[in-house]
């Protein structure tokens, strides 16, 4: 594996995570999304025309942060909370401002195995609705928030599709690394309900309907019984002021 990314990602520092993964085959790279900070690829192997691995490349500016040194660091402390993620195979780096020098069009990438099955789109959510499993399927990710949140783990980006999730096992992982913070103690109420209500605004704009606030919140008191009234009205706050963010976030685009 080392081989064949070094010389995909010539002149980057390479960091293989899991050396279990073998692979010697040519690969080629396809752009499925582009972003202003970063671009998701995947790679193709070359014999069998099926995608191998995803990639998420941070683009290169002069003056950013390293993101991949933090998110390194951020694997490290999960593992070590033993918080169960979707681990990339492989890092890769410069420094930015080298990058930038070098006129690289980007600075790093994670590289993850491709996995099919277990990632959470909106055709699934309707699925889950039509399967009648839906609200084992919320209070699967509320007792997972539930258990990130007292461990002082605050994800922030907490979109349904952020999840990878087995219907059939309940089990959660995450796999988008990128905004997680992480406190040596449990989260207080404030950051409980933003991540809260990150996820019951992508579910309602989905589903069209502003029920889900009530649903999530019910089921997260039941496990964090501190909430009180004026903790909805917040909460209902944050819900809007998302909403309103994301509508004028369409309206730009």
């Amino acid at each position: 594996m080392w081989n064949v990314l070094s010389t995909i990602f010539q002149e980057y520092k390479i960091k293989v995570l899991e050396t279990s993964c073998d692979l010697e085959n040519i690969l080629f790279p396809q752009i499925i999304k582009k972003g202003k900070t970063n671009s998701n690829i995947l790679l193709i192997d070359c014999f069998k025309k099926e995608p191998l691995f995803f990639t998420k490349i941070y683009l290169t500016k002069i003056f950013t942060k390293n993101r991949i040194k933090k998110i390194w660091k951020i694997i490290n402390k999960l593992e070590d909370l033993k918080i169960p993620i979707i681990k990339p195979v492989a890092i890769f780096y410069l420094l930015p401002q080298k990058a930038y020098f070098l006129k690289k069009k980007f600075y790093g990438g994670l590289i993850y195995p491709f996995i099919k099955n277990g990632f959470i789109d909106e055709k699934k959510i309707f699925e889950f609705k039509q399967k009648n499993i839906y609200e084992k399927f919320l209070k699967d990710i509320i007792q997972f928030l539930f258990f990130l949140h007292e461990k002082g783990i605050l994800l922030r980006d907490t979109k349904y599709n952020n999840f990878w999730y087995e219907e059939q096992t309940g089990s959660v992982k995450i796999f988008d690394l990128d905004g997680i913070k992480i406190f040596k103690e449990s989260l207080f109420k404030k950051l409980r309900l933003k991540d809260l209500s990150t996820f019951a605004m992508s579910l309602e704009w989905i589903l069209n309907q502003k029920q889900e606030r009530k649903n999530i919140f019910l089921l997260y008191s039941n496990l964090y019984p501190y909430f009180n009234t004026k903790d909805l009205k917040l909460f209902e706050k944050y819900v809007e002021n998302k909403h309103f963010k994301r509508k004028i976030g369409r309206s730009n685009k």
